[in-house]
């Protein structure tokens, strides 16, 4: 499920920029085999939602709630 503008990061979503600091990977390790960074994406974990991030450019490309 995707969504936009919830999660742990302020209400954020896609297109905006991940804030300074969320550099560790800290996706839950059930859903690691499925969400993992590459060179084209990366991916970080708050408040019940998956953030895929573009990291050259850091913008937020999608929110996925882990929340059912």
């Amino acid at each position: 499920m995707t969504t936009a503008g919830v999660g742990g990061l302020g209400g954020l979503g896609v297109g905006d920029r991940l804030p300074v600091g969320y550099d560790a990977y800290n996706v839950p390790f059930a859903n690691r085999d499925t969400y993992y960074d590459t060179n084209d994406r990366m991916y970080r974990y708050a408040d019940g939602a998956i953030y895929q991030i573009d990291p050259q450019t850091r913008l937020i490309m999608d929110v996925i709630s882990l929340l059912v």
